[in-house]
């Protein structure tokens, strides 16, 4: 049946072309229970009542796709950790957190971009939570509240990662954002989060135990709904798994010129020792040619509890003579294992690279992460693999990370100028999306939705800086269209799906959401060749939603997690009495596991976050 479904939708797809993130709300059937084509029952599910929220940057406030029909903003907070002009944010322990919150209507009409220089974060909140235009582009909630977060500041882009310091800072951007989103829900009680992030970062434990893995965890755990992108690294290679045989064994490579931060992390704690080199090859005319390597300069063996090796150019002559930047070596004890930390940023001068000699002792077994290590076809050098290439953060156990699938092959550009994508088949996985198995056990992507080629909202002062103007077909009003692809753009489709789903029931947890997702998935011969990369199968929107009608109408009561305002005695179905939950308690705390009870002449599913 599910296989049907999807024939029948690329059918329609030859049969009535249409572009950009309407592609989106037809192949997932959105439009089926939105009210535009149809509904389920006599209710049109739109998203209203439930925030979503998004981190990103190159926000256009004022873009229609964020006003409702009479034309006021549908944004009800932005936060930036960055910008001061707004209201201060003050934790309910007590923190203060830097930059503040936007959240009056007054406030949010004086705002214009967070950063001119972008316009990503407008296009992926329009997917999610966008207001239909004329021309069908918008997103999947179309009536849902909006909390918009920025991750970049108008001076520097802290994604970007210019200098050691800016990698250093994502993590605590990050960070403070989940406070904000933690602080902005628990202010909101009455209303279910979804959070949206189509940012990410590779390196790092890929186990949930990085801390950004760990907030988002410590959030889902109370309800909210995080749905990431899993990454757009599908192609490259940037995982190596090493043993290491004996002790004088080791591991030597190239590393690329781009900026980089790699993460490697033993499987148990054991000392290791690492010696980054700047490498010059040239070629010999007198010799056929043949390449030859020259060392310019060598930072000490960084081991066990040693120093961290920091170095600029600025400041190393010989550093300088091959290598404009800065350079960072550290190998620290994490828990029980070791972790190596390299980030250079920086620009490589002519013909030079950086190379890493790396050994422990024997029996040591070491994952590296976001590793473009290159053999340079030198014998004996290690080239990485493509495997493991998703996000650190989706390997949080209660995430919904998402895949991209070519739902569309037609790019449509601002100018209105169209040609045809010929990277994927269509229907087939994105060549670029970005998947694995978590060493937790956690597989990415959870699920998947059409993200090639679309259309969306977009940022009018990221054209206004090329001094450029889209076609009339990709405008409406003062608002700019433009087309983009990834997984950036298949999460967000995935977070305004959720948000239908929760406006039909609220209580859903983010473990059920997962079973639902896994249930309700539509499957073919593109997801059976390739399961690990579509994860579930393609989500659709309204077999999920009949799905949770359905469960719903069953009088479970799905709020085993949360806290109950009196003591009461817990039950199982057969009537015998279980445990008592206090008041501050809830179900799932008492409980020995997980299942159906009945507290109050209530059914509360019990269903704990574990690891796949």
């Amino acid at each position: 049946m599910k296989k049907h479904i999807w024939t029948a939708l690329l059918l329609l797809l030859f049969l009535c072309p249409v572009q950009g993130s309407d592609v989106i709300r037809m192949l997932t059937r959105v439009d089926q229970i939105d009210g535009t084509k149809g509904t389920v029952g006599s209710q049109a599910y739109t998203g209203k009542g439930v925030i979503v929220a998004v981190i990103d940057g190159g926000f256009d406030f004022q873009h229609p796709a964020y006003q409702d029909s009479e034309g006021h903003t549908r944004i009800k907070a932005f936060y930036s950790p960055f910008d001061e002009n707004g209201t201060t944010v003050t934790t309910s322990d007590g923190r203060t957190l830097p930059g503040s919150v936007y959240t009056t209507a007054e406030q949010i009409a004086s705002l214009t971009t967070d950063f001119s220089q972008f316009d990503h974060g407008t296009h992926t909140s329009g997917i999610a939570v966008g207001t239909l235009s004329p021309q069908g582009y918008g997103g999947m909630a179309t009536e849902a509240d909006i909390v918009l977060c920025t991750t970049y500041q108008e001076t520097a882009p802290v994604m970007g990662g210019a200098t050691i310091a800016d990698l250093v800072a994502i993590e605590q951007t990050i960070l403070h954002t989940l406070d904000f989103l933690e602080e902005y829900a628990r202010q909101h009680a009455d209303q279910r989060m979804v959070v949206n992030i189509s940012q990410g970062l590779n390196y790092g434990p890929h186990d949930g135990s990085s801390p950004i893995a760990q907030a988002i965890e410590r959030l889902s755990q109370r309800g909210i709904v995080f749905v990431l992108s899993s990454g757009n690294e599908g192609k490259s290679a940037i995982f190596v798994n090493k043993t290491f045989e004996s002790d004088a064994d080791t591991l030597r490579t190239m590393l690329p010129s781009d900026a980089l931060h790699t993460d490697g992390y033993t499987r148990q704690k054991s000392n290791v020792g690492a010696r980054l080199l700047l490498t010059q090859m040239s070629y010999d005319e007198n010799d056929d040619y043949r390449v030859h390597y020259t060392t310019l300069w060598s930072s000490p063996l960084v081991t066990l509890g040693s120093d961290t090796c920091f170095v600029k150019s600025s400041d190393d002559e010989a550093l300088a003579a091959g290598f404009n930047g800065e350079v960072q070596l550290s190998v620290t004890e994490e828990g029980d294992r070791t972790h190596l930390s390299i980030i250079y940023c920086g620009e490589y001068l002519d013909g030079c690279k950086f190379e890493l000699a790396l050994g422990s002792q024997a029996g040591t077994e070491m994952d590296i992460f976001n590793a473009h290590f290159t053999s340079d076809d030198r014998p004996g050098y290690t080239d990485a693999e493509v495997a493991m290439t998703m996000g650190d953060w989706c390997t949080a156990p209660s995430c919904i990370s998402v895949g991209n699938y070519m739902g569309n092959t037609t790019k449509r550009k601002y100018d209105g100028e169209t040609k045809e994508d010929q990277s994927a088949a269509l229907g087939d996985i994105a060549a670029s999306s970005s998947s694995g198995i978590g060493l937790n056990g956690i597989q990415v992507p959870t699920v998947s939705a059409p993200g090639e080629n679309i259309v969306s909202s977009s940022n009018r002062y990221y054209f206004q800086m090329f001094q450029e103007t889209p076609a009339e077909s990709m405008t409406w009003g003062s608002g700019y269209y433009n087309c983009m692809g990834g997984t950036s753009q298949a999460a967000p489709a995935v977070s305004g799906i959720i948000a239908l789903w929760l406006q039909a029931d609220p209580q859903l947890t983010p473990s059920q959401l997962k079973g639902i997702i896994k249930e309700s998935c539509t499957t073919d011969s593109y997801t059976e060749a390739s399961p690990l990369r579509f994860g579930y199968g393609k989500i659709d929107a309204r077999k999920g939603l009949e799905l949770v009608l359905e469960q719903k109408a069953a009088g479970i009561d799905p709020i085993g997690h949360d806290q109950l305002t009196s003591d009461y005695a817990v039950y199982d179905l057969q009537g015998r009495r279980v445990a008592t939950v206090r008041a501050g308690q809830s179900v799932g705390d008492v409980v020995p596991q997980n299942g159906i009870y009945i507290v109050n002449g209530k059914k509360h599913a019990v269903c704990r976050l574990l690891p796949q």
